[in-house]
């Protein structure tokens, strides 16, 4: 062992310490979520599995010397350039002394190794980790919430159940090795027991999941989610598009993972193992079969029923919902081979077929007649990977049998220690139909899109970073409101500044440039025209001491077509946090005031919620919005939250429509949660 480098490690311990001092569990947490969720501001990503993730390393931390990079990559504070230097570090020097080793390591910063050290270690032997296995720990999770207005569904009898949400969830781990989950969900308006639902809960979800035994690195029996390579043939579970994120944008597939989410799509049922065969060859095979929900009906004289659309929401309120549920199969097999002939280079290869019971025959229009119809697909795709000093090169090629293909390459840039650049170019074919892809792109599906992303990181010091993209793209056919092909750009800009640990300042800007229908008439075809969205948004965040922090911010959208007047969004808020010495009891709480012209100048802000829960607020209208979380720890291993939010609206004497529709012009509503831990 080089005799110079243990002694600059122990030199470096006590520099290092005072800043990497361990906090409480739900702070380090819950900054990281909101951070993700603030960059992203994207109320469709299900920051609920996330959390779960991110608790869990926590409770596990991963051994540095030993975590794959995909595994790094799931926290969510390594580039892969980072990543990529850890690496040839342990390759070159031999495995990690201690954490503060990472100060020597070029491209890893400070404030890089606070974000990091809450989910980290550094052993250099597995024994302890074998000795945990002789000690289970239990976790049960329960959760009631409810909206405190009554909506149409509900006092028009056409719902079949209450309106409470009812959440459980028992999980058993043995150290990080081997996991079991149970998961249980009812939604507002689902029958519990009753002729219409004799099993109680509406949903539910398990797994049994064994990793990093051997050379097994990862089993899943039961619930599962699959990512690999750049998500454009496989991706399922949460996943990062453009955002203030900006080195996230390379992906890096994790292969089957045990689902945790209580989202009722995007999962597979079945079984999925990943076995290393070598150092430079793992198999990855996967088999699933699930009942989705989709929309009956039946359009000739075979008498043959077909399916419209896949329904995603998960609900079974209504005789309809309930005559929709699990009314289609889904057969998957398939497998992922990943091959590492060089160092530096590894290529990912993925195939699978698909197969429904039933055919999918959806609505046809102008805009979506290359859309899938029939029962079956089978995808193709390879996808690649290269380290060469400072430049990390990614990509991926994807093939279905019934459609087109899709590319997307790109490369992560080092031109500095504190600066990255990343450029990413992209192609998806008008005809590419892959169910379950979730590559980088502007649409909400992979398909019909050329596209040139640049984003750029820059750590001036401690104090000052800098987040920003740009993102060029084409549309080359028709798309829904979209009566001819059409192309638009984004730009995004972020700066940090915190002066002190007291004293965090924010301030971001984009602007987004799109072509769409003059009209909203669909029975005509309208020409398109120019719209421009900007946003603005400055926050602060100040520390009085260690137990009271309070918060302010605003944001600013203007939203023109080029015809009307300007339309405006305005939202400020004030938040306020604080925790007891003790720290067994916290309260956190937000209130804004927003004034909004319509629903295109509308805002959306991320919300603290209790633990493994977490909320988006749409601020659209005038009027105001509050809430107030509450956490009660009264023995070591038993927590209670609760949480109370409310919309109330200027001249409203409605809200929602349908059976959502709520008389009145305020919205709130309850949650309760208890967490037993043994």
């Amino acid at each position: 062992m080089n005799f110079k480098r243990v002694i600059l490690v122990f030199l470096l311990i006590p520099w290092l310490s005072r800043s990497f001092a361990q906090k409480e569990i739900d702070p380090v947490v819950d900054n990281i979520v909101e951070a993700i969720a603030t960059a992203t501001d994207r109320e469709d990503l299900d920051l609920n599995e996330l959390t779960q993730q991110l608790y869990f390393y926590y409770r596990h931390p991963l051994n540095l010397n030993t975590a794959t990079a995909s595994e790094l990559e799931l926290l969510y504070v390594l580039s892969d350039l980072q990543i990529t230097d850890l690496k040839k570090h342990i390759a070159r020097f031999g495995p990690l002394i201690d954490f503060a080793e990472l100060q020597t390591i070029e491209l890893f910063d400070k404030t890089t190794m606070v974000k990091l050290k809450p989910f980290v270690t550094v052993e250099n032997t597995s024994f302890l980790g074998k000795l945990k296995l002789s000690k289970p720990e239990n976790e049960f999770v329960l959760r009631v919430s409810q909206y405190l207005e009554p909506s149409k569904g509900f006092t028009s009898k056409i719902y079949n159940g209450s309106p409470a949400r009812i959440f459980g969830r028992y999980s058993m781990y043995f150290s990080d090795k081997i996991n079991f989950t149970l998961s249980v969900e009812k939604d507002p308006g689902e029958p519990f027991f009753g002729k219409n639902q004799k099993l109680g809960f509406d949903f539910y979800s398990a797994s049994l999941s064994f990793r990093n035994i051997g050379r097994l690195k990862q089993l899943v029996i039961g619930d599962y989610s699959l990512q690999f390579g750049q998500g454009l043939a496989m991706w399922t579970g949460y996943s990062i598009g453009k955002s203030a994120l900006v080195n996230a944008i390379a992906k890096n597939g994790n292969g089957p993972r045990p689902y945790r989410s209580i989202a009722e799509n995007g999962y597979f049922r079945g079984l999925s193992a990943s076995v290393s065969l070598s150092k430079h060859l793992s198999i990855t095979p996967f088999f699933s079969y699930r009942y989705l929900d989709g929309n009956l009906i039946q359009k000739d004289s075979t008498d043959e029923v077909k399916v419209s659309s896949l329904q995603t929401t998960g609900y079974h309120r209504s005789s309809n919902e309930l005559d929709d549920k699990q009314s289609l199969n889904e057969l998957l097999v398939g497998g992922n081979l990943w091959i590492s002939p060089l160092k530096r280079l590894n290529f990912s290869l993925t195939s699978y077929h698909l197969q429904f019971d039933k055919s999918l025959e959806q609505e046809t229009a102008l805009y979506n007649q290359f859309g899938f119809k029939g029962k079956e697909q089978t995808v193709y795709a390879l996808a690649y990977q290269l380290n060469l000093v400072r430049f990390y090169f990614f990509g991926e090629q994807t093939k279905v049998s019934n459609g087109g293909m899709a590319f997307l390459n790109g490369v992560m840039m080092s031109l500095t220690p504190k600066a990255t650049l990343t450029l990413v170019h992209r192609r998806f074919d008008k005809n590419f139909n892959s169910f379950y892809s979730q590559a980088l792109s502007e649409a909400s599906t992979n398909n019909n899109e050329k596209g040139f992303y640049a984003g750029l990181t820059v750590n001036f010091s401690t104090k000052l970073s800098l987040s920003a993209f740009s993102d060029f793209f084409e549309f080359p056919w028709l798309r829904y409101r979209v009566d001819a092909p059409s192309k638009g750009n984004e730009y995004f800009c972020m700066l940090t500044y915190s002066p002190s640990k007291k004293l965090s300042i924010e301030g971001r800007y984009s602007r987004q440039q799109k072509e769409i229908d003059l009209s909203n008439d669909a029975s005509t075809i309208t020409p398109v025209i120019d719209v421009v969205k900007n946003a603005y948004r400055v926050g602060l965040i100040y520390s009085l001491n260690e137990f009271i922090a309070i918060g302010n911010r605003a944001d600013a959208v203007y939203f023109n077509n080029g015809i009307n007047t300007t339309e405006k969004g305005l939202a400020f808020s004030l938040s306020i946090a604080a925790q007891n010495r003790s720290k067994k009891l916290s309260v956190d709480s937000r209130f804004t005031l927003f004034d909004t012209d319509s629903y295109n100048s509308r805002i959306y802000a991320s919300e603290r919620d209790i633990l493994y829960s977490y909320s988006y607020a749409m601020y659209q209208d005038s009027g105001a919005r509050f809430y107030i979380n509450v956490k009660v720890s009264p023995l070591k291993k038993l927590s209670f939250w609760a949480r109370y939010s409310i919309y109330s609206y200027r001249n409203k004497d409605e809200l929602g429509s349908g059976n959502d529709l709520i008389q009145g012009n305020k919205k709130s509503e309850a949650k309760v949660q208890m967490r037993l831990t043994f």
